[in-house]
């Protein structure tokens, strides 16, 4: 099933679920975030398993730390494509060659997927973000991202599950803080891959 339309509910959950907590400590009120969060489920009616109506980790924060690291920052990955990118890319593999949107007027195999050097990759998956081409689905547990060129030709198509996206965002999330945004020599430890759970 596509799960498209539930990111903008989860961000909007995400959104006021970080508000409470930032309540709480403002209050110093010693509250459990388990108890935060039990109270957060039954005042907005997610009933039942609340681990599944609302995960913590849900397609919205995916997508809003694909958006923030990719997306926003759009001089970062495309500077110049002469010189491409210092980014190593090493969760590449996450990302397998998929041609299930139906268009007209389709470029895309699997030769040109294996022949992708990483400046093109990252910009076209960034392009699918910035365009909403991108399809979750629960029953795949899978993130579908395409583009489409200025010649509306789709020229990109791949999947990737929803647990290894956790580490692709690592990777970009730890290149942006060591290699771009630093100013120190020093290094922030992003280490941990997170566990992204099912899809809802």
């Amino acid at each position: 099933m596509e799960t498209r339309h539930q990111v903008p509910k989860f961000c909007w959950f995400n959104l006021m679920f970080l508000q409470d907590c930032q309540t709480h400590l403002d209050s110093n009120s010693g509250k459990k975030i388990a108890d935060i969060y039990a109270e957060f489920c039954n005042k907005h009616g997610l009933d039942g398993d609340a681990s599944y109506s609302y995960p913590l980790i849900n397609q919205g924060l995916v997508l809003t730390a694909l958006y923030g690291l990719l997306v926003y920052p759009q001089e970062l990955w495309e500077k110049d494509k002469e010189m491409g990118t210092n980014f190593a890319f090493f969760s590449r593999r996450v990302f397998n060659f998929s041609d299930l949107v139906e268009h007209p007027k389709s470029i895309w195999s699997e030769e040109q997927f294996r022949s992708l050097v990483t400046y093109d990759f990252i910009r076209r998956i960034r392009h699918s973000i910035a365009h909403a081409n991108v399809s979750i689905g629960t029953d795949s547990q899978r993130y579908l991202f395409w583009n489409l060129n200025r010649r509306d030709e789709k020229d990109f198509e791949v999947s990737a599950s929803h647990q290894e996206i956790g580490g692709f965002i690592t990777e970009i999330a730890k290149y942006f803080t060591n290699e771009v945004s630093s100013t120190s020599s020093s290094k922030t430890d992003i280490s941990l891959i997170p566990y992204l759970g099912p899809i809802s």
